[in-house]
């Protein structure tokens, strides 16, 4: 049990540590922008960035090949 707390309240408090924002430059273009805390490492924004280019991509009604 005592496990299961801690690891919530570490989840809880990484929840928060990063940004990101999708603006629209085109027909075709996004600009996608994530800052994330240096806990998540460099690949680890990196891999948050790819998702949100991959939902924005779907959002945006096309496919992700």
């Amino acid at each position: 049990m005592k496990r299961i707390l801690i690891a919530a309240i570490i989840a809880a408090s990484l929840n928060g540590c990063y940004h990101e924002s999708t603006i629209p430059l085109g027909n075709d273009m996004m600009e996608i922008d994530v800052s994330a805390a240096p806990v998540y490492g460099r690949a680890g924004a990196m891999d948050m960035a790819l998702k949100r280019a991959a939902t924005a991509t779907i959002n945006a009604g096309y496919e992700n090949l």
